[in-house]
């Protein structure tokens, strides 16, 4: 969580320097105008699935949101209607569980004999189940090429492709429950063997500052034989200030 916060802040710090430096001194008449700013700050905020999700384990897709914060700098490519736009931000991803599961470790000796299964083993039965969760989250790479009907963006129609790459920096679990009439929760922080690398393609399409989304991931959740080999995907809106 501190490397989460720490990224945040980072990020959060070089956007802010960045509009400063685009802002413009001020006109003889005492006016300003406003920041030319090169690229664009980005809040990605969509559903997460599994594809290829075995028949028992099932996700409340309603509740399993995503968030990406991205600042992406746009290069013009001969024409100021199309742009590369490299970028950096982070990640974070929820998988809610619409049954009563979560992750847990099985098997004996040790942690590289163990494989990850979604179950409810350890679940007691004077235990009222409210939530189970998976978080997870990266720090990511977007690139994307970026085409615009127009040079405003406010009034552009626009259509962007390209892929990320991430890297994972947290995740954990979190169920909560009520046992004897008291509200319980309980966190486990472990890497459940998921792959420490992700990638994948993503696009756009919209109006202005406000798009569509998807992405889909090339690379697949867990690591191969230690869990279900699930492939995440995530659909939802942008908005693009």
């Amino acid at each position: 969580m501190k490397n989460l916060k720490l990224s945040l802040l980072a990020l959060t710090c070089f956007v802010n320097y960045s509009f400063a430096q685009n802002n413009k001194p001020a006109t003889p008449t005492g006016s300003t105008k406003k920041p030319d700013i090169p690229g664009n700050l980005i809040f990605d905020i969509g559903f997460n699935q599994w594809a290829n999700v075995p028949e028992d384990i099932e996700l409340n897709i309603w509740k399993s949101k995503g968030l990406n914060i991205y600042y992406m700098y746009e290069i013009e490519l001969g024409t100021e209607k199309l742009t590369f736009n490299p970028g950096f931000g982070v990640g974070l991803d929820n998988y809610n569980f619409e049954k009563e599961n979560t992750l847990i470790y099985k098997g004996i000796d040790t942690l590289d004999n163990k494989i990850l299964i979604f179950s409810n083993d350890t679940f007691n039965t004077d235990r009222t189940y409210k939530k189970s969760k998976l978080s997870v989250n990266y720090i990511d790479i977007p690139i994307e090429f970026m085409y615009r009907s127009h040079k405003e963006k406010k009034k552009a129609f626009m259509f962007a492709l390209g892929g990320k790459i991430g890297l994972l920096i947290q995740a954990h679990t979190k169920v909560k429950y009520k046992k004897d009439g008291e509200t319980i929760k309980e966190k486990l922080h472990s890497n459940f063997f998921i792959e420490p690398f992700r990638y994948g393609v993503t696009t756009r399409i919209g109006y202005g500052g406000l798009n569509l989304f998807g992405y889909y991931s090339l690379s697949k959740m867990f690591k191969k034989d230690k869990a279900p080999e699930m492939t995440p995907l995530m659909l939802g809106f942008t908005l693009m200030i």
